[in-house]
């Protein structure tokens, strides 16, 4: 009898899905993933397609994927105004009980509302304003925030927070309609004794220019201190983007050609052992809605190092699981990475701690069955 219930079938809306980079992306691709192979509910994921002029609908995974096409970006936002009527139809032709979109990347998620009619309607919402320091692109976000924006969080349901920095912030005019639901990680089973001896420092992100916000370029400068006191300290960074040449010039400009190595993109198994690997994973962000990989990171029993900014002082206990450094100080940050980099002891109960921490709060597993408990509600 259980065999013939109909299992609820959910349109998640997106800018971007892998293999595109990105915290939002993993969001979405793991609760997409969990919702399908784990609760056997059916997923369409509605997404752009930045590489092809066309639309394009694969199955991957047993989750089916619509990318449509952008005519153009603005910013990081891919856009077509022709998005409104295919959405539409998209909705039409797969009767979906419930519509969730991710943003704040404008457009594709309030074009999904726009084009919806009387489906269930929910909101992710994965960072505070987008407004930047001095950042031409001020205007036209300022207006979008205040108008299309703010008809679309009018028209949801409900929204999810990716962090309470995010929902008692940016968001706080919602709060009553508001939940927080953190990103996760896969099963991390048991933890692993690791050696502290290699004085490795990780760094992991976009290392592109809309991306400076991860505050690269300080570590950077609080490398040439650290490695005054620490000789054989090395740093890794991993990631790709259209600022990866500026940066390379910076650290030769540092002298530090010797002490930094550029990995590139790493993902899966490879991205974990270089977790593994690492003394110690630094974040010296600048803004900053959660933190991905510092949980990432924790989950692997490394200590960790970020910025005292939005989402990170809820994910790093200072002296407990890592250290929290104020943002753009260089020498600060300089001071925290030796601090754990020449001291083994503290480097390994930090990492233990970590990864407690991660295993009791910050599984995919529990993450999808709250979003599904919430979607539940509104089927």
């Amino acid at each position: 009898m259980n065999s013939l219930i109909k299992k609820p079938k959910i349109m998640l809306v997106c800018p971007y899905y892998p293999p595109h980079i990105g915290g939002a992306e993993n969001y979405v691709y793991n609760i997409a993933k969990g919702l399908s192979q784990t609760h056997d509910w059916k997923v369409i994921v509605i997404t752009s397609n930045r590489q092809d002029k066309r639309l394009q609908t694969t199955l991957e995974g047993g989750i089916t994927v619509y990318r449509l096409p952008s005519l153009f970006t603005f910013s990081n936002t891919p856009i077509n105004p022709f998005w409104y009527f295919q959405i539409r139809k998209i909705i039409q032709q797969e009767h979906p009980d419930l519509i969730n979109a991710h943003t704040p990347v404008p457009f594709i998620a309030d074009i999904a509302a726009l084009a919806n009619q009387k489906i269930p309607f929910i909101v992710t919402y994965h960072c505070g304003s987008t407004i930047k320091q001095n950042s031409v692109w001020n205007i036209p976000i300022f207006i979008y925030e205040k108008l299309l924006l703010k008809y679309t969080l009018n028209y949801t349901k409900m929204i999810i927070c990716v962090s309470d920095y995010v929902r008692n912030g940016f968001l706080r005019n919602y709060k009553d309609m508001t939940i927080t639901i953190n990103p996760g990680v896969d099963n991390v089973g048991k933890y692993q004794e690791k050696s502290f001896d290699n004085k490795t420092i990780l760094f992991v992100a976009s290392l592109t220019k809309s991306q400076r916000h991860k505050g690269f370029k300080y570590l950077l400068q609080a490398l040439v201190a650290v490695k005054k006191r620490v000789k054989n300290a090395k740093l890794f960074v991993v990631g790709d983007g259209d600022a990866v040449l500026e940066y390379k010039k910076l650290a030769k400009t540092l002298g530090l050609e010797h002490n930094v190595v550029f990995t590139g993109p790493l993902f899966g198994e490879k991205l974990n052992n270089m977790f593994r690997r690492a003394h110690i994973l630094v974040l010296p962000s600048l803004s900053e809605s959660f933190g991905m990989v510092l949980i990432e990171a924790m989950a692997q029993g490394t200590p960790v190092i970020g910025t005292a900014i939005g989402g990170i002082p809820d994910i790093v206990t200072h002296g407990k699981e890592g250290l929290i450094v104020p943002p753009y100080n260089s020498q600060a940050l300089a001071d925290a990475i030796t601090t754990i980099l020449e001291n083994s002891a503290l480097a390994e109960t930090m990492g233990k701690a970590g990864f407690e921490k991660v295993k009791n709060n910050y599984l995919w597993d529990t993450k999808v069955k709250t979003t599904k408990a919430v979607f539940e509600r509104f089927l």
